[in-house]
């Protein structure tokens, strides 16, 4: 069927009436419903065969019935046949049986475009019932019929019935119009697309209310007048133009876009689709304001990324490239030499080590992930630029992904500025330590030629004595000469603790419990001015610190408190606290995340200044008077816990105080129970006991040696570790070894303990080192049965040390 007859056959399957379509050999071409339900037929019975096979008649009907066809053919006007009879399938009970019908039809031709009837359209006028009437009154015996009343008889009853059959069709049509019409109103009122009928002068005639929702204007503002009066002004020419042409009948205007203004001065975006239609043009609009200004961003985006000097380019799902800029494509020629194409698969365009790297970087973008990073990508014969390259997902109005994007910066000139900058940093940064290591040297030569001083002015006049005979008050220098020896080992302390270099002798501690001991010692030193409170977390976590310098640590921040208070006194608070630091917060205090317990000093004193605590933990850098203190002090809290792994906070504020807090790892167990003992209890004679002691100091080998066997004990001596470890392999028994950790020959100390054990398990171990590097001891390094002592040491305590560690 052609798409005119099925567009005909449509249109009739809407009206009440009963239609036929033939083709010119008769055949059935369509139905429409009132025809089916007539006779009591399927389409699908009927389509496409004859029309007197589907229907069957007589002969002298189907005779007529060619003939109308035959005369509408002929002239190409409509034909009536006053009577068709045929016969039509009965239904339900009487299946099987044939009813006959009559009806009048009029056949009207329906021409092609070279003026040849192609169709023929039926339209039946059923008759049946005065058919069946005309022929019982001829028939009935009680009726005085005679022959010339029978013409008038049929004539006035074929115009009752025509009549009637008017009467009927014209309320048939009228409900069917006034349906239609119902129907486009309803259509009218809820379209949200406007329509508008005009004249052929463009005044409009009627308008759907869907006008005043969009435009403002109520419908009598509207009808009776042009639009000209609420078009934009460089749109009116081309409207009354547009007009012209429709009412001409030359065009059928589709897709004209125009604006007009709302009650609110806005104008609104519309395109139209018009017809002429006789004396009327029929017009629809669409209101695409928003559609209008989405297409303007995008020409404007589209413009934006065009101009834009950074290489852009999309992909899909399999790395083609389906859009990129200008400079995409210019920079691709400059690494590349090679000018790409859409629908190319970028990574193959690159070199294989770079393609991996791109293909993994869009899989991302693919997955959803928007990120940045940056990358030298190009050929190496021409340039490998440093990229800052910016990825995410291109995605559909559904949300899923059906593409990625990179937006690509050339940042090679950062790059080589940065690296100028890092160059210049590190300069500036040789030239400070220099400048430190200028200052540090100074304070130490400082220092250590007073103390040089004293000790040799000192022995000098002890020489002088001795050389006199004069033994009287000589006890008095040697201990001024001891004294400088302490003043001096203090000062080398805090040196190695400055530089993390000191000896830790690390254990588990129990901070709460060390603060409660250290209390009374803190608050005799701060004085009766200073209120000295500590708050101790409850549960406070366990820690692996050197008890002795965390003491040393917290009694040096409470007595620079002390001296910011000074002189009116004021509060100190020593407190406790866990501390958990994930990665923000241990990336602010430069520290791995985890946990970690703090020790916080905090006072009511003078604060500082920026600039002052920007420089609190620098060597010999100090705000007291000349003379108060060594100005180390801060540097070696700072050296001693970075050194056990943890950070120092300064936290001030002038005129309202300052904290300072420690934060130290937490340690996973118990802290030790067993508190240090007095050693001074330990001192006393050895009863014979095999001592190896290995130092390459002659003078300290010679010393220790002789105090050792003067307390009791049978010693051995080496001045290197490979001779020291041959004593000791070839020794029967040994009770303990004593040796320096920094040795010549080859062995350090640690590494003739861990050889010595191996033939001798269990073997006691004691390091005696001014200097030692946490990997040989200390830090939890060392096992159970070795402990250490730090030069420069009292002998005595070196003897009870040893004393201690055999009767353990």
């Amino acid at each position: 069927m052609s798409s005119s007859i099925s567009n005909l056959a449509r249109f009739f399957d809407a009206s009440p009436n009963p239609y036929l379509v033939l083709d010119r050999d008769l055949n059935i071409a369509a139905a429409n419903a009132a025809y089916l339900v007539s006779v009591g037929r399927e389409l699908s019975d009927i389509v496409g065969r004859w029309a007197w096979d589907a229907f069957p008649t007589d002969e002298e009907t189907l005779k007529q019935a060619i003939d109308s066809f035959e005369l509408v053919k002929r002239t190409r006007k409509p034909d009536t046949m006053a009577l068709l009879r045929f016969d039509v399938p009965m239904a339900g009970d009487q299946a099987g049986r044939f009813e006959k019908r009559y009806w009048s039809i009029t056949h009207t031709p329906v021409l092609d475009d070279a003026g040849e009837v192609e169709f023929i359209l039926q339209h039946p006028i059923d008759v049946t019932a005065l058919e069946i009437l005309r022929q019982t009154v001829k028939t009935s015996g009680g009726v005085d019929l005679r022959p010339e009343h029978a013409g008038i008889f049929d004539r006035a009853e074929a115009v009752n019935c025509a009549n009637q059959r008017l009467t009927d069709e014209a309320e048939r049509n009228a409900a069917a119009l006034a349906a239609i019409a119902a129907e486009r109103d309803q259509l009218w009122r809820l379209s949200r697309d406007p329509f508008v009928v005009c004249d052929l002068d463009g005044r409009w005639i009627s308008a759907s209310p869907v006008w005043t929702e969009i435009l403002g204007w109520r419908l009598d503002e509207l009808i009776g007048r042009t639009s000209s009066w609420m078009e934009h002004p460089d749109d009116v020419s081309r409207t009354q133009q547009k007009v012209v042409d429709v009412a001409d009948g030359e065009v059928m205007l589709s897709t004209f876009v125009n604006r007009f203004r709302g009650q609110d001065g806005r104008y609104r975006t519309f395109s139209w689709t018009a017809v002429s239609e006789g004396e009327r043009l029929i017009c629809v609009a669409r209101d695409v304001t928003q559609e209008t200004i989405r297409d303007e961003a995008l020409r404007r985006y589209e413009n934006i990324v065009e101009s834009d000097t950074a290489p852009i380019c999309a992909f899909d799902t399999e790395y083609r490239q389906i859009a990129f800029n200008r400079a995409h494509s210019d920079d691709f020629f400059r690494t590349y030499g090679h000018r790409v194409q859409m629908g190319e698969v970028f990574p193959d365009l690159l070199l294989p080590e770079q393609a991996s790297m791109i293909r993994g970087f869009i899989d991302r973008a693919l997955a959803g992930e928007m990120f940045t990073v940056t990358a030298e990508v190009g050929d190496p014969d021409l340039t490998v630029p440093h990229w800052e390259l910016a990825y995410g997902p291109l995605r559909a109005a559904d949300g899923s992904v059906t593409g990625a994007f990179h937006h690509a910066k050339d940042i090679s000139e950062r790059v080589r500025m940065q690296a100028e900058l890092l160059q210049t940093q590190e300069v500036l940064r040789q030239a400070q330590k220099m400048e430190s290591i200028g200052q540090l040297t100074g304070g130490i030569a400082h220092d250590f030629n007073n103390l040089l001083g004293g000790m040799s002015a000192a022995l000098q006049v002890l020489q002088a004595r001795l050389k006199l005979g004069k033994f009287e008050g000589i006890e008095r220098y040697i201990g001024m000469a001891q004294d400088s020896i302490k003043r001096a080992s203090a000062l080398t302390q805090r040196l190695l603790a400055f530089a993390r270099r000191q000896t830790l002798d690390s254990k588990p501690t129990d901070v709460n419990q060390l603060l409660s001991g250290l209390e009374d010692l803190i608050q005799r030193s701060v004085g009766p001015n200073v209120e000295v409170e500590v708050i101790g977390s409850g549960g406070l976590w366990t820690i692996k610190v050197d008890a002795s310098q965390l003491e040393n640590s917290v009694l040096n921040l409470c007595i620079n408190s002390r001296d910011a208070m000074l002189p009116a006194g004021g509060r100190l608070t020593i407190q406790t606290a866990n501390e958990w630091f994930d990665s923000r917060l241990a990336a602010e205090r430069e520290l791995p995340p985890g946990q970690y317990v703090s020790v916080s000093v905090t006072d009511t004193g003078c604060g500082m200044s920026h600039d002052v605590a920007q420089r609190i933990f620098d060597p010999f850098f100090t705000t007291k008077p000349l003379g108060q203190g060594t100005a180390l002090g801060l540097s070696m809290v700072y050296g001693f816990v970075r050194q056990s792994g943890g950070q120092v906070r300064v936290y001030s504020e002038l005129n309202k105080g300052t904290t300072m807090c420690l934060y130290l790892p937490r340690h996973q167990g118990e802290p030790d129970a067993e508190l240090a003992r007095d050693q001074s209890a330990f001192v006393g004679g050895g009863e014979g006991e095999s001592i190896v002691l290995i130092e390459d100091e002659e003078t300290l080998r010679i010393v220790v040696s002789e105090m050792l066997i003067e307390a009791g004990y049978s010693v051995a001596t080496a001045e290197d570790g490979p001779s020291g470890l041959r004593i000791l392999e070839k020794a029967e028994h040994v009770d303990c070894l004593i040796t320096d950790v920094g040795l010549p020959g080859g062995l350090n100390g640690r590494q003739v303990a861990d050889a010595a054990r191996h033939s001798k398990p269990g073997l006691k171990v004691l390091f005696i080192t001014g200097y030692a590097q946490n990997a040989a001891v200390g830090d939890g390094h060392m096992e159970r049965g070795m402990e250490v002592i730090t030069k420069p040491f009292d002998v005595g305590a070196l003897i009870a040390k040893i004393r201690q560690m055999l009767h353990q």
